[in-house]
């Protein structure tokens, strides 16, 4: 799949490392209970310098 660069000053940043965020809830219904677990991991990443905060800090 081609990836197109980001628009408006958006740079790629690769990903080297990561750690998948983990939840895990305990839903109860009135026919059951369930146990939920949804497991993350970033796909992309891009930052953007040209945009930045009150306080002058780059909005990533």
């Amino acid at each position: 799949m081609p990836i197109d660069l980001p628009k408006n000053e958006w740079e790629m940043i690769n990903i080297i490392d990561q750690k998948s965020a983990v939840a895990e809830e305990k839903v109860e219904t009135s026919k059951s209970k369930y146990y939920v677990k949804v497991v993350a991991e970033a796909i992309m990443v891009s930052r953007n310098i040209k945009f930045r905060t009150l306080y002058n800090e780059p909005v990533c």
